[in-house]
């Protein structure tokens, strides 16, 4: 599973392989964050849930989600046109505290 080319032994439920697993004692102090996410992505339903978790502790947290992106496609930058506009939205929200 290509999970475990990941994750190595560490347990596929701890915080430093998914976020998801992060305590809400941890996430309560999370600064403002930006999620993006391909529709096309296997990790599509853990954004939405991150994002989930983060407003319920009442974080800012924005939810950006691209149509049919291969995942990592900000290294795409100069081939495909997403891949600047996703970077120019991170450095937009960065910008905007």
């Amino acid at each position: 599973m290509a999970i475990a080319l990941y994750s190595g032994a560490t347990a596929k439920d701890h915080p430093r392989i998914s976020a998801l697993f992060t305590p809400d004692a941890v996430l309560a102090h999370f600064p403002p964050t930006l999620i993006q996410v391909s529709t096309a992505e296997y990790l599509l339903p853990d954004a939405h849930a991150m994002a989930a978790r983060l407003t319920a502790l009442d974080r800012r947290v924005v939810l950006s989600a691209w149509p049919d992106m291969p995942h990592v496609w900000h290294a795409f930058r100069g081939q495909l046109p997403e891949a600047g506009q996703a970077l120019a939205e991170a450095a937009r929200f960065l910008a905007d505290g």
